[in-house]
C-alpha cells in the first residue's frame, strides 16, 4: 500500500493485485498490452521521416 492508499489498476481503477501489478487482473493487463500492440498509445516525439529504411534503420538491400 502506498501512502495515498492502495495501488489502483490504471485500466479499471480496482485495487491492484500483486500477481498482476500494477493491474487488478490478467484481463486488464492483457487489454493494456493489446492497446500498445494496436498502437492506441503513443509516446510524443518528433515526427519520423518517411524513408526506405527498415525497422532497424538499415537501408533495404538492392
Amino acid at each position: 500500500m502506498s501512502p495515498d492508499g492502495p495501488l489502483r489498476c490504471p485500466r479499471c481503477r480496482k485495487v491492484a493485485v500483486e500477481a498482476h501489478a500494477p493491474f487488478c487482473s490478467a484481463a486488464c493487463r492483457d487489454r493494456d498490452l493489446l492497446d500498445w500492440l494496436e498502437e492506441r498509445y503513443v509516446i510524443p516525439g518528433p515526427p519520423l521521416e518517411d524513408s526506405d529504411a527498415g525497422p532497424d534503420g538499415a537501408a533495404p538491400p538492392q
